[in-house]
């Protein structure tokens, strides 16, 4: 019998959570984190991970264009840019990244 091998999320997925997770909010001045408390209440499997993510994506100054970064693991990281929350599930006012927490081998784009 054939098991189906279980599948990573797509990064539209890990993006979505990542940005849960993150929720980098900007206002006209500049970029900042979300609250802290957030990240207390957290009961989402594998906030501790989005929680290291958002401390290397800080030391790398919340970059707001989307592209590929290094990671200190040798692998790479994605950054979708601008989330635009057309589906309006994000409080309005403000801008919003989006931000990944899983990094993959190479970027997709060299593939």
């Amino acid at each position: 019998m054939h098991t189906p091998q279980r599948r990573r999320p797509s990064w539209p997925a890990r993006l979505t959570i990542a940005l849960a997770a993150i929720a980098s909010l900007t206002s006209a001045v500049g970029i900042a984190p979300a609250n802290a408390s957030v990240y207390g209440s957290c009961t989402i499997s594998r906030c501790s991970d989005a929680r290291s993510t958002s401390s290397i994506w800080a030391a790398k100054g919340y970059p707001t264009g989307s592209g590929w970064y290094s990671w200190p693991d040798g692998k790479y990281n994605y950054t979708g840019g601008r989330f635009y929350n057309r589906e309006g599930q994000l409080p309005s006012g403000a801008t919003y990244y989006e931000y990944d927490v899983y990094s993959d081998i190479e970027p997709l784009s060299a593939l």
